[in-house]
């Protein structure tokens, strides 16, 4: 017969001798936002460019009334306006700023993305932050990138103190950056992550790809992690032009998608997904005191401080400022088309 109680006794002192790394490591669903919801789940921000972008960000009302946002069942849009051609003393295109209502410290965001905004002058990003105390409680940037650039890079914007090892320290197979987060060095480049070159993480060929998942893991103990999956956009020849036939293949050397990401599993365990693009490492930096509870936020503004700014040195034509204001058409693929945004704490 089973003596339970020993059995019992063995399971506990398992637990309790597990080793540190194998705690925490699942994180179970607390937010699934699709279609709909991401009218309930964040507050839109009408607010001033921060980075003075040539934009005007609108209201929820507004930015229905004139289509720059709207969802369906499994889609949510946000885009900037098409159709207007500015006048220079005017406001600046219309466009959206959202930004979540829940704010979130230990957690995983994952983003279902088919297709994220392209074009000259065009600045998208998907991101978190602190409100009001803006870089000390630090800024995580997830998607970002401008005039069309490739690939993704993501970035740690914080106060003085918090430092990131040269690439030789790192585990991820993006390329490091400049590795101080203060973001009063170096005009606000922030500690950097180049996304490897290939499968496409930004703008026209990750739109042609047919997207794909982006994930970041944060956490003090473990310190910030960002994946990326791929999912490739080819035509189905025995369906005709009109139709494609997608399939997921992951983030490098075409491992696949992991089906916790791939299907809004209830739980994720991040440590299952093998190396990510870009890791920030808690070593020279105490992550409890540079970030704080962070919203998240999606927005897309034109030109500003680093769209403008490398705008000369991007190909494009005319200024910044000019082609914005003159070249509606030229934004009609500037939108981003969410599939779904899943958070887990």
């Amino acid at each position: 017969m089973v003596n339970l109680r020993y059995v019992s006794t063995l399971v506990a002192l398992a637990v309790s001798f597990a080793p540190a790394g194998v705690k925490g490591t699942s994180y179970t669903l607390d937010n699934e936002i699709a279609g709909y919801e991401f009218y309930h789940a964040f507050d839109w921000q009408a607010i001033a460019d921060p980075t003075h972008g040539r934009v005007q960000y609108v209201d929820k009302v507004t930015s229905i009334s004139h289509n720059l946002t709207y969802a369906t069942k499994d889609t949510f849009i946000l885009r900037g306006d098409y159709q207007k051609t500015l006048q220079p003393d005017g406001p600046g295109r219309m466009s959206a700023r959202i930004m979540s209502k829940k704010v979130y410290k230990k957690h995983v965001v994952v983003v279902d993305l088919r297709h994220m905004p392209q074009g000259c002058g065009t600045w998208p990003a998907i991101w978190e932050t602190a409100i009001g105390n803006w870089p000390n409680d630090g800024e995580v940037d997830i998607v970002e990138g401008v005039n069309n650039a490739v690939p993704n890079a993501a970035a740690l914007h914080t106060g003085p103190g918090c430092m990131m090892p040269p690439q030789e320290g790192r585990t991820h197979t993006g390329t490091a950056g400049q590795l101080d987060c203060d973001a009063a060095v170096n005009y606000n480049t922030g500690c950097t992550v180049k996304f490897p070159s290939s499968p496409p993480s930004f703008g026209p060929p990750f739109n042609a790809n047919g997207g794909g998942w982006f994930a970041m893991e944060r956490s003090d103990e473990e310190g910030i992690k960002i994946w990326f999956w791929a999912r490739e956009h080819r035509h189905d020849h025995g369906h005709g032009s009109g139709h494609h036939r997608r399939t997921e293949l992951g983030g490098h050397a075409g491992k696949r998608v992991p089906k916790d990401v791939k299907f809004g599993g209830r739980r994720v365990d991040p440590k299952s997904w093998g190396t990510p693009a870009a890791h920030y490492p808690t070593t020279h930096c105490d992550f409890s005191q540079h970030f704080k509870e962070h919203h998240i936020i999606i927005n897309l503004t034109f030109c500003g401080d680093w769209a403008g700014g490398v705008y000369p040195q991007s190909g494009c034509p005319s200024t910044c400022v000019d082609y914005v204001n003159n070249n509606p058409e030229a934004f009609r693929d500037a939108y981003f088309d969410f599939a779904a945004l899943r958070v887990y704490t």
